[in-house]
């Protein structure tokens, strides 16, 4: 039974973009750990919310760089921007989106850019992909335990909604650092978002 109204054949094909940034570009970087947008592996978040938060794990820069996020829809037209600063600290950055902002069935293209050099944009750690909101079919609930919030967050793993399952389980990582359940949760969506191999499954910060 299908859990979702609007999705396309194209959930499953590859959309151009930048999961993971880093390498030798970009001088504010003084890591190994690069720059990685928590985003499924076809580069194409799915999301139900009306208000949905893309995340992003920044690592500990060389001090406080100016961050740029641009959203726009498919005819270059920015939806949404906004600009903060972050690498003092390593830290997952969470953008939260304007209510109703994202129309159901459209795509949308965002950037996310940490600007080492003003005056040299090639030196930038940039990070784009891909999010697309849907109709929910799936039965909402007001429960708020944590088995519950599990719960959603398999159901959303399980039909395709990647941007909520992420949402939630980042929540439950904040609210509950130390716990055997999330923390399996948390590799587990780790492990299938395969960035596993290049996040640091500790990195939780402020958002």
């Amino acid at each position: 039974m299908p859990a979702l109204a609007g999705q396309k054949n194209s959930d499953r094909a590859s959309f151009p973009g930048r999961r993971i940034g880093g390498g030798t570009r970009g001088e504010c970087l003084m890591s190994s750990q690069p720059l990685v947008a928590l985003n499924p592996v076809n580069n194409l978040g799915i999301t139900a919310s009306d208000r949905p938060t893309v995340y992003f794990a920044v690592p500990k820069l060389g001090g406080s760089y100016p961050v740029e996020f641009v959203l726009q829809d498919t005819d270059g037209n920015v939806v949404y921007e906004t600009a903060l600063a972050a690498g003092k600290t390593k830290e997952i950055v969470g953008i939260r989106l304007p209510q109703n902002s994202l129309k159901v069935g459209q795509d949308y293209h965002w950037s996310f850019a940490v600007v080492c050099e003003p005056e040299d944009r090639s030196q930038n750690l940039v990070l784009s992909g891909w999010l697309r909101r849907v109709s929910s079919q799936m039965a909402s609930s007001n429960e708020s335990s944590l088995q519950a919030r599990l719960e959603q967050v398999q159901s959303a793993q399980k039909a395709g909604v990647w941007s909520d399952a992420i949402a939630t389980l980042v929540e439950l990582r904040q609210a509950y650092p130390d716990n055997d359940k999330v923390l399996r949760q948390w590799a587990q969506l780790l492990q299938e978002l395969e960035l596993n191999a290049v996040f640091e499954p500790s990195m939780i910060g402020q958002l």
